[in-house]
């Protein structure tokens, strides 16, 4: 009789063994999921000229852990177009009363790399210099490549408002 109940208790104990490591990988897929890199970005805004695309962009960090932007780029037939590392100056609002300047302000656009923490967002000029003129007239979307600090670099596509900037920058 004791041999049968410590026959049972080892069956219990790799039963109970087995159990533990389903858990342990339904529970670490679940992080995974969970935490994966989710970015979503917006054009609000754009211009371009003879220089380059200007483009007011809004990005969200919908996962909880924060994530880091080191790269964005604009790709079109199978050609990347970097946005510019350096935060450059991209618009210069003058306001006037009586023919006098009172007030000047400078924009600049984002400065790679963009820190976003957990479930918030950021917004601001992005400048692509060596983008294109026109190359693609008519299209309605734009594919961006957004490299970040959580893996391998995410490929989304975004839809091209029909309003442009009010005043031409650049």
């Amino acid at each position: 009789m004791r041999q049968f109940i410590l026959c049972n208790w080892d069956a219990i104990i790799d039963f109970m063994a087995i159990l533990a490591f389903f858990a342990v990988v339904v529970s670490g897929a679940y992080n995974l999921i969970v935490n994966r890199c989710k970015i979503k970005i917006r054009i609000s805004r754009h211009t371009e000229n003879q220089k380059g695309k200007l483009m007011y962009l809004s990005v969200e960090n919908l996962s909880r852990l924060p994530v880091c932007i080191s790269q964005v780029s604009i790709e079109i037939d199978d050609a990347l177009y970097e946005c510019e590392r350096e935060p450059i100056r991209v618009r210069t609002i003058i306001n006037r009363e009586a023919g006098k300047e009172v007030f000047r302000e400078y924009q600049k656009a984002l400065g790679m790399p963009i820190s976003i923490p957990g479930l918030g967002g950021v917004h601001g000029f992005l400048y692509f210099g060596d983008y294109p003129h026109n190359p693609e007239i008519g299209s309605k979307y734009l594919n961006f490549r957004v490299c970040t600090n959580r893996g391998r670099a995410l490929k989304m596509k975004c839809e091209i408002p029909d309003q442009s900037l009010s005043t031409p920058a650049l």
